[in-house]
């Protein structure tokens, strides 16, 4: 049997075997890109651990370095993602509403977008093909990630998710 360092030699000598198709400064661009997304992918994962989280959904493609759905006690609580030239996280939550609850938002707008301004966390609308939702966004920048702003922001979502179920009257 393998022990770590070995194993360890042995895959590296599988992924420079791999990049040397390419030229230098890609296998350096491609290595670096695989190494700051496990870095990343880590750093959240340890967190969401130590606060109890689940993460699920786990996605990267073209535009994003990571994704991530969170829950937290079974509940879907919001999102995570980053792109691949991003400063930071964002982190975020999707409503989806009907016409009716449409309406009820509109009606009370500004002062819901004052409320979610005051925790720091962005509001927007959408319509696609006829189905409407509202999107709750907020940022932390890579320097600043830890578990103060992620707990933080998680809780500052929460709050305007709150305010908004009292508007629809949930």
């Amino acid at each position: 049997m393998l022990n770590d360092d070995e194993r360890i030699n042995e895959i590296c000598q599988k992924v420079t075997g791999f990049l040397s198709d390419y030229p230098l400064e890609w296998s350096e661009h491609i290595l670096s890109r695989c190494y700051l997304q496990t870095k990343h992918r880590n750093v959240i994962e340890r967190l969401a651990e130590e606060m109890e989280l689940e993460l699920y959904g786990f996605l990267t493609n073209k535009a994003l370095e990571l994704y991530y759905d969170i829950k937290w006690q079974e509940s879907d609580i919001a999102f995570i993602s980053k792109g691949w030239t991003d400063p930071g996280f964002r982190l975020g939550q999707i409503i989806r509403l009907s016409e009716s609850q449409l309406e009820q938002v509109r009606t009370s707008s500004l002062d819901f977008i004052s409320f979610c301004a005051t925790q720091g966390v962005a509001v927007s609308g959408r319509i696609r093909e006829g189905a409407y939702s509202l999107e709750l966004l907020d940022n932390i920048y890579l320097e600043g990630f830890n578990r103060a702003s992620f707990g933080g922001t998680l809780e500052s979502i929460g709050k305007c998710v709150s305010q908004l179920r009292k508007i629809l009257g949930k």
